[in-house]
């Protein structure tokens, strides 16, 4: 079964550091109380990119520590659709990246016109399992559920993994699968004003956070700015790595995203949960 994946585009974090610090009411970061500038006490995150491979670039040296193809079941991946390797710019490039300090695991399942199987997709969530990942990043999504695929995140919960996911480019209506799964972090977009963006998707949102014009690495090369869901999912699990590399397992991690990183989050919107904004906005400041 072949789904068509909605591409999506980014921004890079520090131009909204410095925006949104000058703002006084976002100066103050909630997360500030559980990062800790210490590299030495951190545990290094592994993040398992599932999406169209990641291509070579300065950004990213060293950080790719293992990859597989699952199209044709091998080692070597190229990213000809541009879209992993700007996720990954986002989630660890040196310069650009949320968090330099991880580990990436670069599955391709996506082609280059950006079809993907779904059976490519569950047999890279199962590498990714296989090679004790803490995070799988999905900015993808598709409009069908499948029996098969909600198993083998269900396996991955189970082992502690987190998984996070984009919402969707649905332009306000539903969110996509997988993030509309229970058990999946399902990531939406807001603007620069703060307001949910308009191509992000509503309905099963978790969390929001920065969704346009983010800045990051194309497959050719290049350094550009991106919109999405796709590229929200990817900051946000950048933030979310550097939170767990502070605890000291996966269990607890977790644990902790799941019940208590709603606590950290900034309100939007109504009062409390809704469809727009989920649990609120999380964002790092400077």
């Amino acid at each position: 079964m072949l789904f068509l994946i909605v591409i999506f585009v980014c921004i890079m974090p520090n131009a909204y550091f410095s925006l949104w610090h000058h703002e006084e009411k976002y100066a103050v970061n909630p997360l500030d109380a559980i990062i800790d500038e210490n590299d030495e006490k951190k545990r290094l995150i592994k993040i398992a990119i599932i999406d169209s491979g990641i291509n070579d670039h300065v950004e990213l040296d060293g950080k790719v520590v293992k990859s597989f193809n699952v199209i044709n079941d091998s080692s070597k991946t190229f990213d000809g659709y541009n879209h992993g390797t700007p996720i990954a710019g986002i989630i660890a490039g040196n310069t650009l990246g949320v968090n330099p300090n991880v580990a990436l695991y670069d599955v391709q399942f996506l082609s280059e016109d950006g079809n993907g199987d779904v059976e490519h997709l569950v047999k890279g969530i199962e590498w990714a399992i296989d090679e004790d990942v803490d995070i799988l990043n999905l900015s993808f999504g598709f409009q069908k559920s499948n029996a098969i695929l909600e198993e083998v995140i269900t396996r991955a919960n189970r082992e502690n993994i987190l998984v996070i996911a984009a919402a969707g480019n649905t332009f306000g209506f539903g969110v996509d699968y997988p993030a509309k799964l229970p058990n999946v972090i399902s990531i939406g977009s807001v603007d620069e004003n703060l307001s949910k963006a308009y191509f992000s998707g509503e309905g099963k949102i978790d969390f929001v956070t920065v969704g346009s014009n983010l800045k990051s690495i194309t497959n050719k090369g290049d350094v550009d700015y991106f919109d999405g869901t796709s590229f929200s999912a990817a900051y946000f699990t950048g933030v979310v790595s550097l939170l767990i590399s502070e605890l000291s397992d996966k269990e607890e991690a977790y644990k902790f995203i799941n019940n208590q990183l709603k606590n950290f989050a900034h309100d939007l919107g109504d009062k409390g949960f809704d469809n727009k904004y989920g649990n609120g906005l999380i964002l790092l400041t400077e």
